[in-house]
């Protein structure tokens, strides 16, 4: 964990969420803070189901006291539950995988319409438990099935209740297949979706990038991680970045390169690249791209009074780049960039040189 939280200070990281976390997870957490080693505020998400959609651990979702406090170092903000697969399995779309994807995928569930877990009285449910006990539910949803199964159970659970905390759907990768209703409900229901803004891989591998043609059916490649219909249907809305270390690797300008270009770093040799499979991939300028790790992040965490922007009262988080990364050079402001200093609180806790 030490080493880790290194790499989170250079890439300057002051705020994480960590979702996902299961029982064994939870006390090598609480061992860390109780040894007193946490410096970067995290904000912890326990397990309701699993990447796999399995349900493992009963209601230890429900024995938590949850607090998203931003003036705590380390919390239990909430619970993670994925609606569809992702990393285990296939993620759930109303199209059919393609007859091309290789065997080995096909094993794994990419096959037919893909992997949905829970249904929308479920996620309605959980949703309102953990809501009622002060807590943020973050929903995985990457296929539109898995996107409208965490739309219609939000609807339901603030309609049962309305929502006395933020709520949060996280990859949202297929929204450009949802109709404009679905998508209004983004807005209506006050969620801020956090978007994955890379194509899931090292683009500068061709084998990597050109691999998604084989595996996604060709009206969902074309559209997979494309905001702008949300974004449109939702004007004004705060969209927030959220990474996927460690099967995406780079810190998060590196990351926010490809949303700003559509090009790629090499992360082994840190070359730049523009892979032609993603040439049609929509791009965002480079202060939306900013607020989306910054702000708008705060606010995907139900934190945005408190940490995201410099004010006057706000918590003292500071990162110095080495480049502007708002100058006419995107390859310098986010390919090759890097942090100089990274504050916590208003104390250095990472300088370079």
């Amino acid at each position: 964990m030490r080493a880790g939280q290194g790499d989170l200070l250079a890439g300057g990281v002051t705020t994480i969420g960590s979702p996902n976390v299961k029982p064994d997870d939870l006390v090598g957490f609480e061992a860390f803070e109780a040894a007193g080693d946490v410096i970067v505020r995290d904000h912890l998400y326990v397990t309701y189901d699993d990447e796999c959609g399995d349900r493992p651990y009963g209601d230890y979702y429900l024995e938590q006291e949850f607090s998203h406090d931003p003036e705590l170092r380390q919390t239990v903000a909430g619970v993670k539950v994925f609606t569809d697969g992702g990393v285990c399995n296939a993620p759930a779309f109303s199209v059919r995988y393609p007859d091309t994807v290789p065997q080995r995928l096909k094993d794994r569930g990419f096959v037919g319409n893909g992997d949905l877990y829970v249904t929308v009285g479920e996620v309605a449910t959980v949703v309102g438990q953990v809501d009622a006990a002060g807590g943020i539910t973050v929903i995985h949803a990457i296929g539109d099935l898995g996107i409208r199964v965490a739309l219609d159970g939000l609807a339901q659970a603030n309609d049962d209740r309305p929502f006395g905390n933020p709520q949060r759907i996280d990859h949202n990768s297929a929204t450009t297949l949802l109709d404009e209703d679905e998508l209004g409900l983004y807005g209506r229901l006050g969620i801020v979706p956090a978007i994955f803004p890379v194509p899931w891989a090292n683009g500068c591998d061709p084998a990597v990038s050109d691999a998604w043609r084989a595996i996604l059916p060709a009206s969902v490649f074309d559209v997979i991680e494309n905001s702008k219909a949300l974004r449109e249907t939702n004007p004004g809305m705060r969209i927030s970045w959220h990474g996927d270390a460690p099967s995406v690797p780079g810190h998060p300008l590196q990351l926010l390169f490809t949303v700003v270009s559509g090009g790629a770093v090499n992360i082994d040799t840190g070359e730049v690249c523009y892979p032609e499979a993603w040439s049609g991939f929509y791009t965002v300028p480079a202060e939306e791209a900013i607020r989306m790790m910054t702000i708008s992040a705060a606010a995907a965490m139900g934190i945005d009074d408190r940490v995201g922007s410099i004010e006057v009262g706000k918590v003292a988080d500071l990162v110095i780049l080495a480049a502007d990364p708002l100058g006419p050079d995107l390859e310098v402001g986010f390919a090759t960039n890097r942090p100089l200093v990274t504050m916590i609180d208003g104390r250095v806790v990472f300088c370079d040189g």
